[in-house]
């Protein structure tokens, strides 16, 4: 029997040997992922401004509440509820009529035959040229508001006037209720005295008229008494009746 015969192997080799048999590798410390970069926005270039707000093209609160017959706005027909445009011309036609919103508790009544337009003067901040026909005013609230003819201007800030240029080179304004600054405009023509000019009260539905009447390039004033007579000696074109039922659609409108 021979001896066994036993190979002294060093520290080292032996420790190769193990490290290179399956399943026994040594352990690696992984390093942690890494974060993802950051996202940086780019700066806006002081160049390019903001872009800006549009602006609104009608003027605030001015609506149709209201429209019968033929009606047209900028041109184009008009129904309950289309706005009103800065600038924009309104034009009735035979037999018909609209009712215009002016913001919160204030209405307007547009009659048949009639052209106006919407804009401001120096004067006031609401300026409504009426080239022909009627309007009936309402403001029950302080309202920088008038109606210009071709010679003369009413002003209110919180009353109810009627104007009338359904004729030619005449202008019938009534201040039906509360004061009403009318004056006449003199622009290319002199006055006949001294230009009117004065706040005429209605008081309580007194129905104080003023009539101005051009021929050539001087203008007439006509003061005319309170309408007090129930029923009036003559008939008016604006009755309490008809003002009564205006009155109900305005304050029908939401605040």
């Amino acid at each position: 029997m021979h001896a066994k015969r036993f190979v002294s192997i060093p520290a080292a080799v032996w420790l190769a040997l193990l490290a290179s048999q399956p399943g026994c590798t040594k352990t690696e410390t992984l390093a942690p992922p890494s974060p993802p970069p950051e996202t940086v926005t780019p700066p806006t270039p002081a160049s390019v401004p903001p872009a800006s707000p549009t602006l609104p093209t009608t003027e605030p609160g001015w609506e149709f509440v209201e429209v019968n017959g033929s009606v047209t706005v900028g041109g184009k027909p008009a129904l309950k509820g289309t706005p009103i445009g800065k600038n924009d011309e309104i034009i009735t036609g035979p037999k018909s009529s609209a009712l215009i919103a002016v913001g919160s508790g204030s209405i307007v009544e547009v009659r048949e035959r009639t052209q106006m337009k919407l804009g401001s003067s120096e004067r006031r901040k609401i300026s409504v040229q009426l080239t022909v026909g009627k309007l009936w005013s309402f403001f029950e609230k302080p309202t920088d508001y008038e109606v210009v003819t071709a010679n003369a201007v009413a002003g209110v800030r919180g009353t109810v006037f009627f104007a009338d240029a359904s004729r030619k080179n005449t202008t019938f304004i009534c201040a039906c209720k509360g004061k009403t600054h009318i004056h006449e405009s003199t622009e290319g023509r002199v006055a006949k005295s001294r230009a009117f000019d004065k706040e005429v009260d209605g008081h309580d539905w007194e129905h104080r008229a003023v009539a101005f009447i051009t021929k050539g390039k001087t203008t007439v004033v006509k003061e005319f008494p309170p309408i007090t007579e129930v029923p009036p000696k003559k008939p008016i074109t604006h009755t309490a009746q008809q003002a009564a039922q205006i009155l109900n659609v305005l304050r029908a409108q939401p605040l």
